[in-house]
């Protein structure tokens, strides 16, 4: 039986695997239950931060998965049997990035699935930056 990898892979190896994916596991902790929540989701990385989308209203997100990372920023994203540790961390000017943003999904998941799923609907960009591991 395979089993998890240590959390925390080297940087190297860490960014090589989040750029050439193209969906991770995101666990959260549930803000009302406190138990672990897991969602798959579509995701892009640039520069130690792994950014999603999710659709937003006049009171915020309308993700369970954002609204728990409202609560409790930690979080654990897994690709295959790699576990990263990550925390959410506040987006400064949302409205510039989000259209930067949405570039980057297109050129990620293409032009038409994106106007599939992202068009049509407000949308607000998560940020969750990894922990790496120190190294000695």
């Amino acid at each position: 039986m395979p089993t998890l990898q240590k959390a925390g892979p080297d940087r190297k190896e860490g960014e090589r695997l989040l750029l050439e994916s193209q969906e991770l596991d995101l666990t959260t902790t549930g803000r009302k239950t406190g138990r672990p929540r897991t969602v798959e989701l579509w995701f892009v990385y640039e520069d130690g931060v792994v950014w999603l989308m999710t659709g937003k209203d006049r009171n915020g997100p309308t993700s369970h998965w954002a609204r728990n990372l409202q609560a409790n920023p930690e979080a654990s994203l897994k690709i295959g049997r790699t576990l990263f540790r990550a925390k959410a961390t506040k987006v400064d000017d949302m409205e510039a990035r989000l259209p930067v943003l949405m570039d980057a999904y297109r050129a990620k998941y293409g032009e038409t699935t994106v106007h599939q799923f992202y068009d049509g609907s407000p949308r607000m960009p998560i940020a969750l930056r990894i922990t790496w591991p120190r190294v000695k």
